[in-house]
């Protein structure tokens, strides 16, 4: 009588662990399933989530109204140029009302990067203008990162003023 009890025992222990492990393994897939949703409905956003609406074209940064030691909180669009082809670290973004003002967007210390084969994309940017001087040495890594000759490289022999812009956030635009 006392086998009976034991394996009607073990038994009813069996059958608890199976059905916890099954919660489990449910709660499991449901947490897996949203984590994938999440991931698919912010695909295109980089770094942190900001709201898009209020942007403007980042022609409206006007470079010579920024001194050199200032800044500017902007939420801007534009086309993207170039992406760093080694991994992603850096862009640089077009005014689409006027397409001779370029901007070099690098990423809020190095928390993101962007896919490379974003060229020719719309998108909205969230963070800091800001202008500054390139020294020679920045603007070859560059154009070393965007993939230029060494004849192309060769040429850069002038520091630039720049506009640049650090972004705490990319969003492809539909």
């Amino acid at each position: 009588m006392k086998s009976v009890w034991t394996i009607l025992l073990f038994s009813l222990v069996a059958v608890a662990c199976n059905q916890e492990s099954a919660t489990e393994s449910s709660a499991e897939t449901t947490e897996t399933t949203e984590v994938t949703e999440q991931q698919e409905a912010s695909a295109s956003v980089f770094g942190a989530d900001f709201d898009a609406a209020p942007a403007q074209d980042l022609g409206m940064i006007d470079p010579s109204a920024i001194e050199e030691s200032d800044s500017l909180d902007a939420v801007v669009y534009g086309t993207v140029v170039d992406v760093c082809q080694m991994k992603g670290c850096w862009m640089t973004v077009r005014s689409d009302k006027d397409t001779t003002q370029l901007i070099n967007v690098r990423f809020k210390d190095y928390e993101f990067f962007v896919p490379k084969d974003l060229g020719g994309t719309k998108v909205a940017m969230n963070g800091k203008a800001f202008s500054e001087v390139t020294p020679v040495e920045e603007l070859r890594h560059y154009a070393e990162d965007a993939g230029a000759s060494e004849d192309e490289i060769a040429l850069i022999v002038d520091p630039e003023y720049q506009l640049k812009f650090y972004a705490s956030g990319v969003k492809i635009m539909k």
